[in-house]
């Protein structure tokens, strides 16, 4: 995976909110190349890449912890780590006993489902205590997220990251559709809180997996089983 210099992590263990923020600015209406692009649902994939290019360090990377809410990572993996071995194996296995539906190989191993999933991240960011709920925007700064929960399913379904914060009022970049827009004039004004809350996460300033040792350790020993870190 090639990055350009605005995509190589800052000091480890450091969130720098402006870059992620900046990122976010930039490739709000044009996404990065450097990425894939999931159309018609790219909203986390996009902020994780702003993360990413704000600080935060991956954890794991291998077809073991592909779907596990502890693991956080974007294209570890080659063909060869998942073709014509155990891992094909076992997603035959799950989509012959419907347990999921089919889904490309190198879609499902280009990423961690918390990399591109609203729902598996927020459970990443409760997991990894890389982020805190707070009561309304007010607390909010640039490179925080803001995510949309179902009441009903109590499920996350869109995730935004905050670029500003202008007078009083949060400028959010986000994906699908692509676009800046303000907290106050444009998201309160779209979203029914009947039916979805607006989930407020204050991210910390200092973050890395070795905060974690329990979550950076079952995540290298995935990788160790398969080798692929």
């Amino acid at each position: 995976m090639a990055f350009d210099g605005s995509m190589r992590p800052l000091t480890p263990g450091f969130y720098d909110r402006q870059a992620a923020a900046t990122y976010a600015r930039r490739y709000a209406s044009a996404p990065n190349p450097a990425f894939a692009q999931i159309t018609g649902n790219d909203c986390t994939n996009f902020v994780s890449q702003a993360l990413l290019a704000g600080g935060w360090p991956m954890i794991g990377g291998s077809a073991w912890d592909s779907t596990d809410n502890g693991a956080w990572w974007y294209g570890k993996l080659q063909k060869k780590d998942y073709e014509g071995n155990v891992s094909e194996l076992v997603d035959k296995l799950e989509v012959g006993l419907r347990l999921r539906q089919p889904t490309d190989l190198d879609e499902r191993y280009r990423n961690s489902q918390t990399w591109s999933g609203a729902d598996h991240f927020g459970k990443f960011l409760r997991v990894s205590h890389r982020a805190t709920k707070v009561d309304g925007p007010d607390r909010l700064q640039p490179g925080d997220v803001m995510q949309l929960m179902n009441i009903s399913k109590q499920e996350f379904h869109h995730t935004m990251i905050v670029i500003a914060r202008v007078g009083g009022d949060l400028q959010y970049a986000q994906h699908s559709y692509n676009k800046t827009a303000f907290y106050r004039q444009d998201l309160l004004k779209r979203v029914s809180l009947k039916t979805d809350e607006i989930v407020h996460w204050k991210l910390r300033d200092v973050i890395s997996p070795s905060n974690f040792p329990e979550l950076a350790g079952a995540a290298a020993a995935g990788g160790n089983r398969r080798g692929s870190l």
